[in-house]
Parts: structure tokens; sequence; C-alpha cells
């Protein structure tokens, strides 16, 4: 019976790596408020949290003001990411994490999120039965936003079932296929989504395999989102922004094309915050997303109060805003997630020689790099499939587990790299073209591009006028190397383990590995939890050893918050993890009059 199997984690191990989690406060360590040590003044305008803490009483109204350098294209998940995450503060899924976990067991800075820490959300239960079906009870009295065509209806298992099918491409869907992002559905196996009644939703799958809940009840980032079945059925899709329409806590009301997405409360959300008994979300009024492509632009507008967050700073850029701006809270976190490996185009020279791409790994000190350009914020140590959240938690295979040899493929040695391009037949080195995103660390390939000089190849960097741009090439395999890659980085290596396998369209580097292929089957295939680490581990193990992406030291998430943001922000990537990333703007509230203090109006 899987339904053991599917229960991933303990929480011995989500205190172990929480409590390398590092929260600094303009240089002050944070420290909660106890129940016992509670304020003897202004108590009326405090209550106590589900910890037993005194804390300010959430308020409502306000804007929350944050910015990406990406303009986001369509707004349907299924389309890839871009629509999973505009979508995201208005879209649901069955689970949702549970916010009321203490955060010294589990911080929710990771978009790794485990079972565990999941609770049903727009279901109300779930079962298995046997080893092939996973039935949902569906939470009643959760209604769809008042929106032409579904015009404010009660949310049924007739619109979760609609859902599944379409993500999975059967059914009424079989012809139009399954979402070719939605990896995690795929390697589910599911075989069909059927509603037994307005409250009953039964999925089946071919086989048994841990993917046949998780992916669907929240962890696909394309495939677990909920539709309503009117929109599907008048417009095929909901990819004008227009036509989307959900039972989150935001209604997304305005998109200007390379300007901004803004999102207003949903005055009838259902929901209320774990954290605050009784307390309805969302806090703030509004929600809006800034398109501010340079980075410096981005961070000027932190500085004056423009926006009220920014995610990815280098360690420099902190420090910077830390001098310039001591209001703003800094917060560091190891491991946070942010992926830093690039992809190289193996089908043809000069990557497809094993030996051509271990010379370009030797070549790059990633000691040097983790110490003095991330100024010790890094560990020099590459990853495999999955980031330091997933090997912390136990589920794939770190720099302690691999073999000597593999290991000296990742240390700096020009020499040896000097040697290996000689063995390949290019002793006077090459030259070849590096895709960039706009978004991405341009000084970070300026230095890679140095250390390549050292052994004569010769590095082109060609800055895509956008991030889509970088990703469009990336899908088409047309470029030599590109700054996208999916190694490394916290997300379930149920859904990672895909990216590299024959024909996926994330395997982006066009990687044709038979001997990885019957590695990734057998991870799919197994039927418990110690079957699949032990698989997953050989899986990543090889993947490594062939060096189909470039690996990075390994950064620390920084990321800066307005001190008037108030909820307990620290960098939390997801409610619930699978693609929730601008949900959790429902959980923060604006101090209106410290604002204004600050900004002097």
């Amino acid at each position: 019976m899987l339904l053991g199997a599917v229960v991933l984690f303990t929480t011995k191990r989500l205190r172990r790596f929480s409590a390398g989690l590092l929260t600094i406060v303009c240089g002050l360590t944070v420290q909660h408020t106890s129940a016992e040590n509670a304020p003897s003044k202004n108590t009326s305008e405090k209550m106590q949290n589900v910890w037993g803490e005194w804390v300010d009483i959430p308020q409502y109204g306000g804007t929350i003001t944050v910015s990406s350098q990406v303009d986001y294209q369509h707004t349907d998940p299924w389309h890839n990411w871009n629509g999973t995450i505009s979508s995201s503060p208005v879209l649901e899924k069955l689970a949702i994490g549970d916010w009321s976990i203490p955060r010294e067991d589990y911080e929710f800075n990771s978009g790794f999120v485990p079972l565990e820490v999941m609770k049903p959300h727009l279901a109300e239960s779930w079962e298995m039965p046997d080893d092939t079906t996973v039935i949902f009870k569906i939470r009643r009295g959760i209604h769809w936003q008042d929106k032409p065509p579904v015009n404010g209806r009660e949310l049924d298992a007739y619109d979760v079932a609609m859902s599944f099918r379409r993500a999975m491409g059967v059914g009424e869907f079989e012809e139009q296929g399954p979402s070719p992002y939605a990896h995690m559905v795929k390697s589910a196996m599911l075989d069909s989504a059927e509603a037994q009644d307005q409250w009953t939703v039964v999925l089946k799958a071919k086989q048994p395999n841990l993917l046949s809940l998780s992916a669907m009840y929240w962890q696909s980032w394309e495939g677990a989102w909920i539709s309503p079945r009117e929109v599907i059925e008048e417009y095929g899709d909901h990819r004008n922004w227009r036509h989307l329409v959900g039972t989150g806590p935001f209604l997304l009301t305005d998109h200007i094309d390379g300007v901004s997405w803004t999102y207003e409360k949903n005055s009838n959300y259902w929901y209320k915050d774990e954290r605050f008994p009784g307390m309805q979300v969302p806090f703030a009024e509004r929600l809006r997303l800034l398109i501010i492509p340079e980075r410096s632009s981005q961070i000027a507008a932190l500085r004056s109060g423009k926006i009220d967050m920014l995610g990815a700073l280098t360690v420099e850029e902190a420090r910077a805003i830390q001098r310039s701006n001591p209001e703003i809270i800094i917060h560091y976190a190891r491991g946070g997630g942010n992926n830093r490996d690039s992809t190289m185009q193996v089908s043809r020279p000069p990557f497809n020689d094993l030996r051509v791409r271990k010379a370009m790994q030797k070549a790059i000190n990633l000691e040097e790099i983790a110490q003095y350009y991330y100024f010790g914020q890094a560990t020099s140590k590459p990853y495999g499939l999955g980031g330091p959240t997933v090997v912390d938690l136990g589920f794939d295979a770190g720099w302690d587990d691999w073999s000597e040899e593999i290991r000296e493929g990742y240390q700096y040695d020009p020499g040896a790299a000097k040697q290996l391009l000689v063995d390949a037949g290019y002793p006077d080195g090459f030259s070849f073209v590096y895709d960039a995103s706009p978004d991405f660390d341009l000084d970070l390939m300026q230095l890679y591009k140095h250390y390549w000089s050292r052994i004569g190849i010769n590095t082109t960097i060609n800055v895509l006028s956008s991030p889509a741009s970088a990703y469009n090439r990336a899908y088409k395999g047309d470029f030599d190397m590109t700054v996208i890659g999916m190694r490394g980085n916290n997300y379930t290596p149920l859904g990672r383990l895909r990216s590299f396998m024959i024909g996926e369209t994330e395997n982006f580097g066009q990687w044709i590995d038979p001997h990885y292929e019957e590695l990734a089957k057998i991870a799919y295939a197994a039927t418990n939890h110690d079957d699949f680490k032990v698989a997953v581990a050989k899986a990543s193990t090889y993947l490594v050893s062939q060096h189909i992406n470039l690996a990075n030291a390994y950064p620390d998430t920084i990321v800066a918050v307005q001190p008037w943001i108030k909820g307990g922000y620290w960098g939390q990537t997801a409610t619930g993890g699978g693609g929730m990333v601008l949900t959790v703007w429902s959980r923060f509230w604006v101090d209106e009059t410290l604002k204004d203090e600050i900004l002097g109006r």
C-alpha cells in the first residue's frame, strides 16, 4: 500500500534542515515574544497567534507591490511556468502548506515542500484504497470568483476531474494531448480522473507509483491547478488574462504589457490564516507586480519605497542596500533554491564529447567563487538533480555520497582541463556562444569567460532581449550553452528526473542516454520510500558524472523587504510548493502608518 510510502519526510529531518536558516534583520537576530512574556500594555492592539505568541493584530487594506524582470506571457499553467506564476494568486490546488507548523520545524523558504507540511485545501480529504487509486473528497461551500462565464457558482468535483483530464490529455482532451510541460503528471502514469458524484473525484493510475497522489494533490507546477469547466469549454484555455477565473485570494483585474499586473482582493475568499485564528486572508487590498527588466532599476525602486520586496540579491547588492537604507530588512537563507547551473548542447560538437564538458567544469574554481565572488555566502560543493533542501532532507545523493572519481571531475585543475581538450582533439581550444538571460548574473558569466580563456576557449556572451527569449531558444535547443539549467534546484526529484529524459521539453541539451533513461524509469516505478531514494541517488549520481550541466557554487538566498510589510516575511517562496509563488502575499499586510512615517508622507 502506497499510503504510508507517500509520507516521505520526518519532523526530525525538517528540524535539522531548518536549523541552518540564518535570519538577519539589520544585523540583529530576530526573536519572538513568547506568551509568557506577553506585553503588559497595548494588549488591545495585539492577539495571540497559533503558537501562543503575542503579536500585532493583522491590518486590512493597502497595496503590496513586488517586481519581476519578466513579463509573463500568459495566464494558463497548462502552457508552461509563465502561466503558473501569473495565475498563482487566482487559481488554487487541492492541497496547501500548513502555515501553523512551527517555523523551527519547517521554514517554507524552499519550493520543495514535503507531504508532511501539506494539508487539504480545495480537497477536504483524500484516501488511497489501493495502490493505483486516489479518492479526493472536495470541500463544499467554495465559490468561483464572480466573473463570467462562471459567475460565482460553487466549485465541485466536476471542475476538479475536468482540470485533471486536461493536464493528463485524456477523455475529452485526448486529441489535444497532455500539457507538454506537466512532467510530473506524465510521470505519474495516470489513466483516468472521474467525478463519482458532485463532491468525489476518483483518480486512477496505470501502475503503482509515488506520484499518483502528490502530482495532482499539489506538486505539479502545471498540472495540479483547478480551473472552472465553463472557461475551458468556452475559450479552450485561459491564456488571455481576462478569461482567468479562480477560487483564490485575488482576482486579476489588469495587465499592461511590459508594465504591470494588478490583482484585487477577493472579498468572498473562504480561507483563514492558520497563524491568526479567525483572520480571513488576504490582508492586502491589492497586489501589484511591476515589470522592471533592469536590475539597477529594481534596486532603485526598492530604495525609494516603490516596491516592497526584492529577492535573489547578491551579497554586494544586499550590503549596498543596507548602507543606503538601513531600515530595509535583509534576510539570508542557506540553500534557498537559486539555480545557477548552465546547460551545454550535447547533441553536437564540441559539447557532445564528455572530455570537453569535463574540461569546462574543471577550468572553473568553485571554491574561489564561493569565497570571493559570493563573499563566503555560498557552498562550493555542486549538486545533482536536487539542491541543498532536497539533499538535506535525504532525497538525493550529495557531494559526500559521490565517488572520488566523480568529485574529481568538479575540482579545479586547469592543467588537467587543457589535457582533456587535447585528448578530445581541441589542442588549441575552440570558440562558442554562451546565451544569457538579462535577469542572470552577467558578472558571473564574465568570470566564467575569464576561467575558460586560461585553457584556450574563447567565449562570446550573447545577452538576449528577455528571459522569454532565452527560454524559447533553450526549448528549441538553439544554443551552444545557455544559462537556463534544470539541475541542482530545490524541486522535487519526482519531477526533476524527467527533465533529462529523452525527448522531454526541458531536456534543453537534447541529451540521449539509455542508461540514465533506465535509471529514471526504475525511480518512477518505485512503490516505497526507500527504493525511491536509492533509485534517485543512482540516477542523480550518474547525471553528475556526465557533466550535462555546468555546476556553479551554490549561493545563499538573500531577500530584502520593507519594514512596513508585516506578518513575518523572511523570504518564503511558497505557501505549498508546486509554483504557488505569488500566493504568499495573501499572508502579509501593510503597516500604512509606518510606511507614511518612513517615506515622509
